[in-house]
């Protein structure tokens, strides 16, 4: 979920339905590991032939752990900054309503964020208000579906979440 305002990082989670209590220390470490590996310039250079990988050779974006121990806490990206923020979201709990969006994991996830700050490096600008959110919403999560560190697991993930995200959009009331 793309963040346009510092309070956002605040608000309870939108997608109750992900876990919602604070992360314990080792959780932390697992997503700083894999955020790491996500940024190396191999990852980061190795994108199939998605698009030329020489474009991101200056992409940098940092990641900020401080709302990751208080429950209730959306996982962020805020373009204003270019920071990760990390919350409780991060994962996903396997009670309550199945979406896609709810069953993500945190590779998934953290590689929707990752999308969203490598989009705004890239260019892209999007309505991110009502149904255009959910548009932007989409083409984020099939963005990310191309990072080819990804296996088929996440990559279907991703793309069962774009496909909810535009379902969305398409019965959401003319605006």
């Amino acid at each position: 979920m793309k963040m346009n305002q510092q309070s956002d990082i605040d608000q309870p989670s939108l997608t109750p339905a992900r876990n919602q209590k604070a992360l314990t220390d080792k959780q932390i470490e697992d997503v700083r590991t894999l955020f790491n590996f996500m940024v190396t310039p191999d990852a980061k250079d190795d994108v199939g032939d998605s698009f030329d990988g020489d474009v991101l050779s200056e992409f940098e974006v940092k990641i900020d752990f401080s709302r990751a121990k208080i429950d209730g806490t959306r996982t962020t990206y805020a373009d204003e900054d270019n920071i990760i923020y990390i919350g409780t979201n991060i994962y996903p709990v396997m009670s309550g309503p199945q979406t896609a969006n709810a069953t993500m994991s945190m590779m998934a996830c953290l590689a929707h964020e990752l999308a969203h700050a490598q989009r705004k490096f890239l260019g892209y600008r999007r309505n991110s208000v009502g149904r255009g959110e959910l548009i932007d919403e989409a083409e984020t999560s099939l963005h990310a579906s191309f990072f080819s560190y990804l296996n088929p697991f996440h990559r279907e993930q991703l793309v069962r979440d774009a496909t909810e995200r535009l379902e969305g959009w398409h019965s959401w009331p003319e605006e």
